[in-house]
Formats: structure tokens, C-alpha cells, sequence
């Protein structure tokens, strides 16, 4: 909040009590909104609905482990690609390093007089 150079116009100061209070009165309204009574909560909590979410969490972390286990298997597979394409570079680069001139290969001689 921005506060206020006027004088006499500074905002009211409330209590915690007061400000509790009002919280605990827009989550009553809020409730009431969304049609939730102490019935339809205490049915969400109900021991079939608990077994429900637990199955679900469970579901979760096996779909997670599952993708885990195919992320490592693609990091593995991508990681010997990159040693064979730097094994194959090297052995290129040695070829090249160590080849004789050839009649293709074009040099240049500087003579002195």
C-alpha cells in the first residue's frame, strides 16, 4: 500500500482480531459460494475418497520413476554418440596430421635470390 501525505485520510487501523475475523468471513463466503457445507467437506475427506487420491499419488510416482528411467536411458545413449563423434574426430584429425603430400595437395615454395 502506498501511504497517504494527506493528512486525516490515512487508512484504518484493524486489529488482528478484526483482521482474522474478516479472513475467516470471506472463506465462510467463499465456501457458501462454491456450494461446500460441512457435508460435501466431510465427504471429500471419506475414507473411499482418500483411497482414491493415495491410488492417484501412487499412479504419480510411478508415471515419474517411469519417465526418470527413459530420461537416464536417453542421456546414456546420447552420451556414447558424443564419445564415438570425438573418437571419430580424433582419428580424423590424426589421418590428416600424419598423411604424406600427395600430387593433389598444393604447397608453396619461396625462393630466395
Amino acid at each position: 500500500m502506498i501511504p497517504c501525505s494527506i493528512p486525516g485520510l490515512e487508512p484504518p487501523v484493524r486489529s488482528e482480531a478484526e483482521s482474522a475475523e474478516g479472513v475467516f468471513l470471506s472463506v465462510e463466503d467463499g465456501e457458501e459460494s462454491l456450494g461446500l457445507t460441512n457435508d460435501s467437506l466431510s465427504r471429500l475427506r471419506s475414507p473411499s475418497v482418500m483411497e482414491i487420491r493415495e491410488k492417484g499419488n501412487e499412479r504419480l510416482k510411478e508415471e515419474l520413476a517411469k519417465a526418470q528411467r527413459e530420461a537416464h536411458k536417453m542421456v546414456r545413449e546420447a552420451n556414447i554418440k558424443q564419445s564415438v563423434a570425438e573418437k571419430q574426430l580424433k582419428e580424423a584429425l590424426n589421418k590428416v596430421r600424419t598423411e604424406p603430400f600427395t600430387s593433389t595437395t598444393m604447397f608453396y615454395v619461396t625462393v630466395s635470390t
